[in-house]
C-alpha cells in the first residue's frame, strides 16, 4: 500500500430506503469482548453500477460533522444526521448529504472539484484506493440487526478497544491481495461488489488518537471516528522520477502518432520521437491524482517521469511540466 493524500470527512450515522440492489452487505467488526460493532454498509444500487458506502444508522442520535477541508471553525462545518459516499460509473466520487426531514437542503460535494473524475468503474485495475477510516471511539461503531447480508471481520490482534484504522480498495477480480498482511495489519476481502470488482479491507493499528484544536485558549482532543478520501501517490523509482502510468490519464488529449483514441500505444514512434515531442495534455480537473505532484512542483518546472501502460514499465523517460491555463490547470507530457 502508499500512502495517501485526503480530502476530509467525519461521520457516524444512517441507512435510508434504497431501490433493488445488485449488492448490500453491512460490514461488522468483533471487539475483544465478542461485541458486534457496525463500520459500513455497501451497495451496488445502479443497472449501470453506482457503489454507495454508508457509515451510520437512522436515529440513533449519533450526526455527522463535514468539513471539506478539516478546519473545524463553524463557517466551515456542515452538521447533518446522513450522509452518502458513492462512487459512480464515470468515476464521479461524491459525498451526498440527502434531505431530511426538518433538515438542509439536499446537497452534493465533489472533493476534487466541480466535474472531476477519478477512474471510471469499469477501467479499475489494480486496487484502486476510496477511503479511509479512524476508529477511536468503539461505543459509537452502533450495532443494529440489519435485513442485508451481514460481513463479520475477526482480528481480536486489532480490535481490542486501541484505536485502528482502515483503508477500502477496490480492484478488478483477477487480482491477489495485496501483500499487507505483517503483525498488526490485517487484509479482509469482500467479493463481487461488481461484476468486475471486489473490494479489500486493510486494517492496522494506529498511534493516532485524534485531533487537538484550540478554542479560545483551551486545548481541546477531537477524537470522533472519521472518514477521509483517499487518492494513490505516484512512487519514485530510484532516479527520482514519478511512476505514472498513462492509463489514468484516461481522459487526456494525447498524440493521435503515439497513443491512439483507443488507447492503442505505438512505442516504436514514442522511442524515435525527437525531444520535445508533444506527448499528452491533461486538464487537472479531470484527473485528481496529479494534484499531489503540482502541490510538490508548482508551475513551470519540469519533473521526470518513468511512464508505465497499463502496469508495464515502458523503460524510457519523459519530461511533464504544469502550465496555468484559463479555468483549470494543465499537465503536459513531453518528450526528453
Amino acid at each position: 500500500m502508499t500512502k495517501f493524500s485526503c480530502h476530509y470527512l467525519f461521520v457516524i450515522k444512517n441507512l435510508g430506503q434504497m431501490r433493488k440492489t445488485k449488492f448490500n452487505k453491512s460490514v461488522f467488526f468483533i471487539d475483544r469482548k465478542g461485541i458486534k460493532r457496525f463500520l459500513f454498509k455497501c451497495l451496488n444500487c445502479s443497472e449501470n453500477d453506482e457503489i454507495k458506502f454508508i457509515s451510520n444508522f437512522p436515529n440513533k442520535g449519533k450526526s455527522i460533522i463535514f468539513s471539506h477541508d478539516d478546519c473545524f471553525i463553524p463557517d466551515n462545518i456542515e452538521i447533518r444526521s446522513y450522509a452518502e459516499l458513492s462512487y459512480h460509473q464515470d468515476g464521479s466520487l461524491l459525498w451526498k448529504f440527502p434531505k431530511r426531514k426538518g433538515e438542509q437542503p439536499q446537497k452534493y460535494y465533489n472533493p476534487h472539484g466541480a466535474g472531476s473524475r477519478r477512474t471510471a468503474l469499469d477501467d479499475i485495475k489494480l486496487w484502486e484506493p476510496l477511503f479511509q477510516g479512524n476508529i477511536f471511539r468503539y461505543e459509537n461503531c452502533i450495532n443494529k440487526e440489519t435485513v442485508e447480508s451481514s460481513e463479520l471481520i475477526d482480528c481480536k490482534e486489532i480490535f481490542d478497544e486501541s484505536p485502528f484504522e482502515y483503508y477500502v480498495h477496490l480492484g478488478n477480480l483477477i487480482y491477489a491481495n495485496p501483500p499487507n498482511n505483517k503483525y498488526g495489519e490485517y487484509i479482509h476481502r469482500i467479493n463481487g461488489v461488481t461484476e468486475k470488482l471486489d473490494m479489500t479491507l486493510w486494517f492496522r493499528k494506529s498511534k493516532y488518537s485524534g485531533v487537538y484544536r484550540m478554542f479560545g485558549e483551551k486545548q481541546v482532543v477531537d477524537d470522533n471516528n472519521r472518514v477521509k478520501i483517499i487518492e494513490p501517490n505516484f512512487p519514485l523509482n530510484q532516479f527520482g522520477a514519478f511512476e505514472i502510468d498513462l492509463g489514468y490519464l484516461n481522459t487526456a488529449e494525447w498524440n493521435a502518432e503515439i497513443i491512439s483514441g483507443h488507447m492503442m500505444l505505438n512505442m516504436g514512434v514514442l522511442m524515435n520521437s525527437q525531444s520535445n515531442t508533444f506527448v499528452c495534455k491533461v486538464l487537472l480537473k479531470y484527473n485528481p491524482y496529479l494534484n499531489q505532484i503540482k502541490e510538490l512542483l508548482g508551475y513551470d518546472k519540469c519533473v521526470l517521469i518513468s511512464p508505465k501502460f497499463h502496469h508495464q514499465s515502458l523503460n524510457i523517460s519523459l519530461g511533464g511540466i504544469f502550465k496555468k491555463g484559463n479555468d483549470t490547470d494543465i499537465f503536459i507530457i513531453l518528450t526528453i
